[in-house]
């Protein structure tokens, strides 16, 4: 609904993949319908740096001497307290 307000929009489709993923290897698919071109990229790019910004994503880096658990620095806790208030 969010992305609607914004822009005119048909279909919108986001996955996340999850289990071993290769560095280079696409993480998240986005994929946006619009009439009109610029409409859809510019949908796109917000959709990705919503998700960043609301959604911890967590994942865990590979090295030679072990392994380390990482997640988005993008990523603002304070949006989950927005959200859940804006539901209520």
């Amino acid at each position: 609904d969010e992305m609607r307000s914004k822009w005119n929009v048909k279909k919108i489709v986001i996955h996340h993949r999850l289990g071993i993923c290769p560095v280079g290897e696409a993480s998240v698919l986005i994929a946006v319908s619009s009439p009109h071109r610029k409409a859809s990229l510019e949908a796109t790019q917000w959709c990705i740096n919503t998700l960043k910004e609301r959604v911890p994503i967590w994942k865990r880096e590979h090295y030679l001497d072990g392994s380390i658990w990482k997640e988005n620095k993008e990523f603002d806790a304070k949006n989950l307290t927005k959200a859940k208030n804006q539901s209520n």
